[in-house]
C-alpha cells in the first residue's frame, strides 16, 4: 500500500513538473537539480473496528532549486503549485486526498509536507473446507 502511495505522489509530481527528477531513494552522489527528495515519515497503523485500520502516511518533499541567486522566489513558486499538485493523487485507481499540507522554505531548499491518511481493510485468511456433509429428513 505505502509503494502505491509513493507511486501516486511520484506520478504527481511528473505531471505537474515535467523534467523535474524524483528521488524516492538514498541519493549518493549525481544529484541533478533541480530535483525533488520524496520521504514517507513515521507512518502508523491503528485498529478502528474488525479488520478495519486507519494507517497515517506523512510524507516530506524536498524541493532543491535550480537557481542559487533566486532560491526563495523559486521555491515559494513551487510550493503554490505543491498544494494544487498534490490535493489529490491516484492510489491504485482511486483518488487519494492530500491533507495537513504545509511548506517551509530553509536553507535554500523547500521543505513540504501531506499527509496521505487512509483506512485499510483485512480479509482474514480463512482455510477453505474439505468436505461437508449434510443429512436432511422430511416429515
Amino acid at each position: 500500500m505505502i509503494q502505491d502511495i509513493i507511486d501516486g505522489v511520484v506520478a504527481a509530481l511528473l505531471e505537474a513538473f515535467p523534467g523535474v527528477k524524483v528521488y524516492t531513494e538514498q541519493i549518493k552522489q549525481g544529484l541533478k537539480e533541480p530535483c525533488f527528495i520524496l520521504r514517507l515519515l513515521n507512518p502508523t497503523s491503528e485498529q478502528f473496528f474488525g479488520n478495519r485500520y486507519y494507517r497515517t502516511n506523512l510524507f516530506s518533499i524536498q524541493y532543491i532549486p535550480e537557481s542559487r541567486t533566486d532560491a526563495k522566489a523559486e521555491c515559494y513558486d513551487v510550493n503554490d503549485q505543491l498544494f494544487q499538485a498534490l490535493e489529490y493523487i491516484t492510489v491504485s485507481g482511486d483518488l487519494q486526498r492530500g491533507t495537513d499540507m504545509k511548506g517551509e522554505y530553509s536553507d535554500g531548499v523547500l521543505i513540504f509536507l501531506v499527509n496521505f491518511n487512509m483506512f485499510v481493510q483485512f480479509s482474514p485468511e480463512l482455510d477453505p473446507m474439505e468436505e461437508l456433509s449434510v443429512e436432511n429428513q422430511a416429515k
